[in-house]
């Protein structure tokens, strides 16, 4: 049996007092204050507060609990120093000399005092004897030789060191002491706050309502089982256990370089075939590209810091019971969650239901404030004096709001003002909060602030479904009858456990807690475990109607019938299905007036709709029904007095969908029609639809609610919607279900808004364990995840261009072009354009594409895929038009260039390409790479563009072209321009010339070009090629040069490399430029090509690729070429490229078995897959290598889809491999995987985990995959993952990060700290040197006492980067709370000041030592920082915003910031100053609009300074020019920037107002978006403005033939405006 709470409760330190002494003080000015009539727990809580208000008191808590040994301390206090104050408390009547010498013997016996300063015994009792006073002294002198100062305090001198503490005497003694103590001055500016003894006394009586409300009246979930044997019901707390978390992350990819796809490689567009270009400039920062993922985090930890919070949870999650649990526990012992009394342990809890606070405001027709639905709510269980005290503690900002069910409502509009008054207070008056409702439930009432904390409540783990299940259990089952061995009830938990792990139904439902619980119940009746959903609710509604209140009835000796009138079973269970259906529609799942409940018992009972009983005995059976129900505590429950309801909200929509289901099928379309779009009523439909029994009934339903909608967010609801029923109805109507099933799954791949797709997914992962559907979803799944190429799949997607177009591969090209890398969406458009071109269809799918789309990227490239293959579509120009217009950059692009192919772009539309180039316009890599070949394909040799160039690479960097595009353009020139011969010719004359990043082979080429007709450059180039050093690592150039030029000079310097043998792979390059120069009978050649002939075999390694035109004779060539594959010094791809060379091909046995005879040399830096595949792929050893390889992680698969096209063996794997599902889905179903996969699909996705090549996602897998191994499987996993930890090649870092969480995950830690590497201790990595893998990062804080115990002293050397020294301070600052051992370590480094100085170990700091001199010294540190990178505004901005939070008001922190900004007065000194004082006179106001956007980051100082110090009209044309600027960067600080705009708008309603104005069809669409956004962010988006924005949306949908561009300020990326407006108006409980 679990633990009572009072034994498992600690002293609630941080509580109020719960009495104060009942003696009034005397009539003269009391001396001492009675500290001998306080309780001890009151007397130490007084002694903890009064420590805590030391000025220099980081963090005070009690040590250890009642009964534990505390080494002779109550409380510890850290100092701003790191050292500690230590306090024993004593409510002693006497305290002698000896007790006093015990005490600090006791204490230096302990552990703390090798780290105390300080040590303070306060005693009630008197201590002025001189016995006392004399000992006092003999053990102030003890300690002072160990470096403590001593202290002892009596009730004297503690009552003077209350004499500055008004408010303490209050809540400890009460207001009459601080009169008497302190004058009734003080006593009186006190005003009407609530001193000790109310507060106390509110409490108290607010704990025992709340204790028998959740109980016995309305315990939200079963209260009891099988109580007629006399045991006690399992208590709320008792069966409460703390769910984990799900919370999104979003962050920013730092570099373009970390984005996997194609910003490495080539763009397989025909448009960027030609020419040479740049590729990204790895030392600036390029467009930022939003990942988000899910990340499973424990619930101490999301509730670790903010003041208003978000639970989120479906149906039988345990969101009640959490706020439920979060009451009880702050009003008792905080034994659940003792970080929420350090934050709230001052606070009264009040629990209130949305529902019946909106049913109020319903009712009285207006809104109702706090004070007064609290008042309604609670004056009936109250007595009236409680009832204003409470009154008087709201107004004092003392309460914490409970505010459950936001999504449940009747009433639209009464929801709606019940929504913007809640938001209102909280955000007005700084009240804690925290709301609960369903994901999407507040899609039509209104928003919640961006900034109240979201997070989802996780399914159960295994782990916790065991734990809840064993409660149960041993509840109420027997004890093992001996004594020895396990209990009944351990035995009948792992019997239940195994029986849900063999069946993926049951365990799929257990993930559920209210499900878990309804089967348990089952489990303990002996029944058979029902399979799904609707089977458990329907069995659990017979328990809690039927045999439930018979059994309670049997066990109180009831001898009577409980039911007389109301007899029939059947008919009882009819007439609560109408009363359920009624309460979700009359009150939206809050209670209902019993007389209203009976009245509709009544009326269905009498009525030819239900029984037609005479009206009496209708009568008598309904009071019947709601008395045995309510009073038994069954399925009806009493909500407060007088009020009756469900005892949860599921069964109240099971049994409605069930009442509906009884309705004329003409009603029940018609209320499927009404009802589809609504949040409220999906449980209740997918009910309905679940237990329609004819086929054809269902396909109407299904009909009706696939209908089109004009509004897209209610066609969004439908969508959800169908998605439920697909997956949870597949007996009713098996081809329809799994119609609506494929369309759910089409949805995941291809929808484009992205909170479409997490839903549309979410519906497909609960739908695993449906043996109907399982072929269709595992086959999905294979393509879902892992991604198993990391920089190919934009060449994999290109190989497919040159297949058999077959549906099939249009589908899967049409998928691609909606994939979140641009390089596989370029590269998709071209495939599809090569292989459909010929296609009139497939072009009217692209241009239904277009007019569907909501996402930018995706209508980019499938407009690209309209330009590349049909071009001269009537259809396709004036798209081109539209879009070369576009206000994103990328779109207009496209555009242009489908302009440039029908020949009608223009000087404008060229200026428009030269930008896209540029670094800083916002354009992906991929197509900047589009514009750089749009400008040398379409304007060649442009005067324009030329100059221009020309100043470029002359090193003026005032210029858009980015100079490796310059390059490339001037060197395509016509060769008779001496300008750009001049310019060449000074390039040459340099050092390293034409030192550009792109295809220096072209370049050269190009060179030769120009040496071909100007002696010249003819004479500087072959002089820099006879030079030995500029050979060195260039030799790979000199073959394009030769190709114009072949000069005898250059003849003769690479005749001199072939004859050097240790010149190795350059005698490769050196053969095959004069093969390409002169020939191979060219007489300045042949004597030395001839000479090679005769040369041995190990002379001709390097030269195996060119042997064929070495010896003339291909049969010789290929004899000799046989025997060099016997060597292991020929590389295979050399020896492949020879053969082939030779006519050899799959037929050729020998020819194959010299290329694999060494078959591990065929991979890796020399992988001969290209020419193997290609030109041997038809010989089985061959085929069999493609077939292993196929399936690798970062396999070779273009080499294969070029080898192997449409062949049947290989496509499906190389169409699974094509086009994996986004990160943040694939981080969705790994979540669901590592909870509740067993027994499905789902389990082997985790044992697939080195075969993803997302680092993080990796790291993940891993971790949850080695979890869940039995301890007999851990060997041989510890020798696969110490392999992985010396593993090498290009991701080596993340693959040894992931090889290092699995090995601590298992505990071996042991075996990686002996092993080696190259000879020297491995190296710990957690991922790459620029960017650490979270979720590694967070393992090792976790886990670090066990690394300290494996690694000793050398750990930190065990984490050294390369060329970044120890990387452990960076490691510890991701979650130093994860463990005490990292807290200790992290705090250690940040002591010494050697912790990063970045806003992460920064905020890390701030969670561990709040408002400290430690913290504030190192954000000095870091705002002092000489790094210039572009991200210091940004970091410096992040620093403003913890100053801000920390030490607000504080005036040193305010005059330091503001010098520093007088000395140097720039962007980055005033960023922080503005955020933490924006109202500082030395800040430039007003603010210079046209000034603006010449820094990075300026517009977050303008808009923080205006937010504080501007009238509306000017804040509000700041923000408009603010998102529709020209120049951003994702180092503008953009989410800093927003937080001015939220704060502004959450005190300034006239602003909301303006903002609204601003939203229409013929307003900017980044002004129309984003103030949309901030409307919703701020949660002031009113049912005015958020009607004009369904409006825009629905003008914008219906009018799309492209989608309109705008900038999103709230996500701070450019968006389709729909895309946009959707977030705004579906911004509710969830933010996407």
């Amino acid at each position: 049996m679990p633990a009572s709470t009072s034994d498992l409760a600690p002293l609630a330190i941080l509580s109020p007092p719960d009495a104060v002494p009942s003696a009034l003080p005397v009539s003269t000015r009391v001396q001492q204050l009675p500290f001998g009539e306080l309780s001890w727990e009151n007397f130490e809580r007084l002694c903890h507060r009064l420590t805590a208000l030391d000025g220099d008191v980081e963090h005070c808590a009690r040590y250890g609990r009642q009964g534990d040994a505390q080494e002779g301390i109550d409380i510890f206090a850290r100092q701003a120093d790191g050292r500690y104050h230590c306090l024993q408390a004593k409510r002693n009547r006497s305290f002698g000399a000896g007790k006093l010498r015990e005490a600090v013997d006791l204490f230096l016996a302990g552990s703390w005092a090798a780290r105390a300063v300080r040590f303070t015994i306060v005693v009630q009792a008197p201590l002025r004897s001189i016995a006392v006073q004399e000992e006092i002294e003999r053990q102030a002198e003890r300690l002072s030789a160990r470096g403590i100062a001593f202290a002892a305090l009596d009730g004297e001198n503690l009552t003077d060191r209350l004499r500055g503490q008004p408010l303490l005497v209050d809540d400890f003694f009460g207001r009459a002491w601080v009169a008497e103590l302190l004058g009734q001055d003080v006593a009186d500016s006190l005003g009407a706050r609530l001193d000790g003894a109310a507060f106390a006394r509110v409490r108290a009586q607010l704990a025992r309502v709340y204790e028998a409300q959740f109980q016995f009246v309305d315990p939200g979930s079963f209260g009891s089982i099988s109580d007629e044997d006399g045991r006690p019901a399992l208590t709320l707390l008792e069966r409460f256990l703390k769910p984990d978390m799900l919370v999104r992350e979003a962050a920013r990819a730092p570099e373009r370089a970390d984005i996997a796809g194609a910003e490495r490689e080539r763009s397989a567009s025909g448009a960027a075939a030609s020419p040479s270009v740049a590729a990204p400039d790895l030392t600036r920062p390029s467009d930022a590209v939003a990942n988000s993922r899910v990340r499973r985090l424990p619930l101490v930890e999301w509730l670790g810091d903010g003041q208003r919070l978000v639970l989120l949870g479906d149906a039988g999650c345990g969101k009640s019971t959490l706020l439920r649990v979060v009451a009880l526990d702050l009003l008792h012992g905080q034994a659940h969650f003792p970080e929420l009394g350090v934050r709230w342990g001052q606070h009264i809890p009040v629990y209130l239901p949305f529902a019946r606070w909106s049913a109020q405001v319903a009712r009285d027709g207006n809104a109702i404030g706090i004070k007064e639905i609290v008042r309604r709510s609670l004056e009936q269980l109250l007595t009236r004096s409680i009832v204003d005290l409470l009154d008087r503690a709201i107004d004092d900002q003392r309460v914490l709001l409970l505010i459950d069910g936001l999504d449940e409502w009747s009433n639209e509009q009464a929801a709606r003002a019940t929504l913007s008054t809640l938001v209102a207070i909280v955000e007005a008056h700084g009240i804690p909060v925290i709301v609960s409702g369903r994901p999407r439930g507040l899609s039509r009432i209104g928003t919640l602030p961006a900034n109240w904390k979201r997070g989802t409540i996780a399914p159960l783990s295994a782990v916790q479904q065991t734990a809840i299940a064993e409660r149960w259990f041993e509840r109420y089952a027997a004890a093992a009858r001996d004594g020895f061995g396990p209990s009944e009830a351990t035995l009948r938990t792992g019997r239940f456990m195994a029986e849900l792990a063999r069946d993926a139904n049951l365990g799929a439902l257990a993930a559920v807690p209210l499900l878990l619980i309804g089967l348990v119940t089952l489990a303990l009746r002996g029944q058979i475990l029902p399979r799904t959903r609707g089977d458990i609710y329907d069995q659990l509604v017979r328990i809690l109607l039927e045999v439930h209140p018979d059994r309670r009835a049997t066990a109180s000796g009831d001898t009577e019938p409980r039911f007389r009138h109301a007899t029939d079973p059947d008919q009882r269970r009819a007439a609560i299905a109408r009363l359920a259906y009624a309460v979700r529609e009359q009150t939206g799942g809050d209670g209902m007036q019993r007389a209203t409940a009976r009245d509709i018992l009544r009326t269905y009972l009498a009525s030819p709709e239900g029984f037609e009983l005479a009206d009496a005995v209708a009568a008598a059976a309904a009071g019947e029904i709601l008395s045995v129900n309510a009073e038994t505590q069954g399925l009806i429950v009493e909500k407060a007095p007088g009020e009756v309801g469900f005892v949860h909200a599921s069964f109240e929509e099971f049994l409605g969908a069930e009442h509906i289901g009884g309705w004329p099928f003409r009603d029940i379309e018609a209320f499927v029609r009404a009802h589809a779009s609504e949040g409220r009523w999906r449980n209740v439909i997918t009910n309905l639809l679940g237990s329609i029994q004819r086929r054809d009934e269902f396909d109407r339903l299904v009909a009706i609610i696939e209908a089109p909608d004009s509004d897209e967010l209610a066609g969004f609801h439908r969508q959800v919607l169908l998605g439920d029923i697909a997956f949870s109805a597949t007996m009713r109507s098996p081809s329809t279900a799994r119609r609506l099933a494929l369309a759910t799954m089409d949805r995941v791949e291809t929808e484009d808004w992205l909170l479409a797709r997490r839903e549309a997914l979410a519906s497909v992962l609960k739908g695993f364990p449906d043996p109907t559907l399982k072929a269709d979803i595992e086959q999905r799944l294979s393509r879902w995840l892992p991604a198993r190429l990391s920089y190919q799949r934009a060449s994999l997607i290109g190989a497919f261009g040159a297949w058999e177009p077959t549906a099939q591969l249009q589908d899967l090209l049409f998928q691609a072009m909606h994939d979140e890398d641009r390089g596989v969406q370029r590269a998709a458009a071209a495939a599809y354009a090569e292989a459909f071109s010929s296609s009139a269809d497939a072009c009217q799918r692209l241009l239904d594409g277009l007019a569907r789309t909501r996402d930018l990227a995706t209508a980019a490239a499938l407009l690209e895929a309209l330009a590349l293959g049909w071009s001269g579509s009537p259809k396709a120009a004036p798209l081109f038009e539209e879009a070369s217009h576009s206000h994103r950059a990328e779109l207009r692009l496209v555009g242009i260039f489908g302009l440039a192919k029908i020949g009608a772009a223009n000087d404008e539309a060229r200026d428009a390409v030269l930008h896209s180039q540029y670094f800083w316009s916002g354009v992906s890599y991929p197509h900047r790479e589009l514009a750089a070949a749009m400008l040398i394909n379409y304007w060649p040799g442009d005067e324009t563009l030329i100059e221009s160039a020309l100043k470029r690479v002359s090193r003026n960097s005032d210029s858009l072209w980015e100079h490796d595009v310059a390059s490339a353009y001037l060197l395509e020139s016509p060769v008779d321009r001496a300008d750009v011969r001049a310019w060449i010719l000074a390039e040459l004359g340099s050092k390293f010339p034409f030192n550009v990043i792109g295809d220096e082979r072209r370049i050269w080429s190009q060179v030769g070009r120009f040496a071909a007709a100007d002696p010249k450059i003819r004479a500087a180039a072959n002089a820099y090629w006879c030079e030995p050093k500029n050979r060195i690592i260039g030799m790979y150039k000199i073959r394009h040069y030769v190709a114009h030029t072949a000069d005898a000079p250059v003849a003769a310097a690479l005749i001199g490399v072939l004859g050097e043998k240790k010149e190795q792979f350059n005698r490769h390059w050196a053969l095959s430029a004069l093969l390409v120069g002169w020939g191979r009978d060219h007489p300045e050649v042949k004597a030395a090509i001839d000479a090679l002939a005769d040369a041995a075999d190990e002379d001709l390694a390097d030269l195996a690729a060119l042997l064929p035109e070495i010896v003339a004779d291909k049969a010789v060539a290929r004899e000799r070429l046989i025997r060099m594959g016997t060597r292991a010094d020929v590389r295979r791809d050399l020896l492949a490229i020879g053969l082939e060379e030779c006519g050899c091909n799959g037929a050729d046995n020998e020819a194959v078995a010299a290329i694999l005879a060494f078959p591990d040399q065929a991979r890796g830096l020399y992988d001969a897959s290209d020419t193997l595949f290609r030109a041997f792929g038809a010989h089985a050893n061959v085929r069999m290598l493609a077939l292993e390889r196929v399936r690798e992680a970062d396999g070779p698969l273009a080499a294969i889809a070029a080898g192997y096209a449409e062949d049947p063996e290989f496509a499906p794997v190389l169409f699974a491999a094509a086009v994996p599902l986004p990160v943040d889905l694939r981080t969705q179903v790994v979540e669901v995987a590592a909870t509740g996969g067993t027994g499905t699909a789902l389990e082997a996705v985790l044992g697939r985990a080195m075969c993803e090549t997302d680092p993080e996602l990796r790291a993940r897998i891993v971790i949850a995959h080695h979890r869940a191994l039995p301890l007999e499987a851990h060997d041989a996993a510890r020798q696969e993952l110490l392999a992985k930890a010396v593993a090498v090649g290009p991701d080596f870092e993340s693959v040894r990060a992931a090889a290092l969480a699995g090995l601590a995950t298992i505990g071996a830690l042991d075996a990686l700290a002996t092993l080696d590497d190259g000879g020297k201790p491995v190296a710990l990595e957690t991922g790459r040197s620029s960017q650490g893998i979270a979720a590694v990062e967070r393992l090792v804080c976790e886990r670090y006492a066990e690394f300290e115990a494996a690694f000793g002293d050398s750990l930190p050397e065990r984490f050294n980067s390369f060329s970044r020294g120890s990387q452990l301070a960076k490691i510890l600052s991701a979650a130093p709370g994860a463990s005490p051992a990292a807290r200790a370590a992290f705090l250690a480094l940040a002591e010494r000041g050697e912790i990063p100085r970045t806003p992460r170990a920064l905020h890390a700091l701030a969670a561990e030592r709040p408002r400290s001199d430690l913290l504030l010294a190192r954000c000095w540190d870091t705002l002092d920082s000489r790094d210039h990178s572009n991200d210091r505004a940004m970091v410096n901005a992040d620093v403003g915003l913890i100053l801000r939070n920390q030490f607000s008001g504080d005036i040193g922190v305010r005059q330091r910031l503001v010098e520093r900004y007088k000395n140097t007065p720039v962007t980055t000194t005033a960023i922080p100053l503005a955020i933490f004082a924006p109202d500082a006179e030395e800040l430039p106001f007003p603010i210079e609009f046209d000034a603006l956007g010449r820094e990075f980051a300026d517009w977050t100082v303008a808009v923080h300074v205006a937010a504080c110090r501007a009238d509306n009209a000017t804040f509000c044309r700041l923000l408009a020019a603010m998102v529709t600027r020209r120049w951003r960067s994702e180092f503008d600080a953009q989410q800093i920037t927003n937080l001015a705009v939220e704060e502004r708008l959450q005190r300034d309603a006239e602003l909301e107002g303006m903002l609204s104005m601003r939203i229409g069809k013929d307003v900017n669409p980044s002004i129309s978006g984003s103030f949309a956004r901030y409307l919703a962010a701020s949660g002031k988006l009113s049912p005015e403005t958020r009607g004009k924005a369904l409006d825009l949306l629905r003008v914008l949908g219906m009018n799309q033939r492209l989608p309109v561009a705008g900038y999103d300020a709230i996500a701070d990326q450019w968006r389709t405006v729909r895309a946009t407006l959707l977030d705004a108006v579906s911004a509710g409980l969830e933010l996407g």
